[in-house]
């Protein structure tokens, strides 16, 4: 199991980004079987609680080894809590271009990394947790998903 710090597996996530796309590059996504629908959402699922980790306080600020395990429990409770009241924030940040670059692994962690940087200079909120894993992974599925129909078009394309 690779542990949910950025440092630690920022490069396992982005290369599960790029497998997911290229696994589905010429699939339709609405015409999936129940069994590859649930690989997919399993996987955008895993990916987005990565991301979501990459922007919550004690795992940014790696609040989660021995002596702070109870104040990290304690946090996520409380961040639960208060998430079902919270009202997302619209932060402005550009979307993850799709390319057919052979470098989409190395593209796609440094936009991650660029975003939890923006996190990281903010100041440690629940809001500012919940907002930037909101941002991060939706801006990461639809990156996700848009590739996948970039591709499926040019696949169409070729058999014209």
């Amino acid at each position: 199991m690779i542990r949910h710090y950025k440092d630690e597996s920022i490069k396992y996530i982005s290369k599960e980004i790029v497998l997911l796309i290229h696994l589905f590059r010429y699939s339709k996504l609405e015409d999936l079987t129940k069994i590859q629908n649930n690989y997919f959402s399993r996987k955008i699922g895993i990916i987005s609680h990565y991301l979501c980790d990459y922007t919550c306080y004690p795992h940014a600020y790696r609040k989660t080894y021995m002596g702070n395990m109870r104040e990290h429990m304690l946090y996520e409770s409380e961040l639960n809590r208060y998430s079902a009241t919270h009202e997302f924030e619209k932060l402005e940040f550009e979307m993850l271009k799709v390319s057919n670059d052979s470098n989409l692994t190395s593209i796609v962690e440094e936009y991650i990394e660029k975003i939890v940087s923006e996190y990281m200079y903010s100041e440690p909120s629940f809001s500012n947790d919940l907002n930037f894993g909101f941002l991060l992974a939706y801006k990461i599925t639809s990156f996700i998903i848009e590739a996948i129909h970039s591709y499926n078009e040019e696949m169409s394309y070729q058999f014209i």
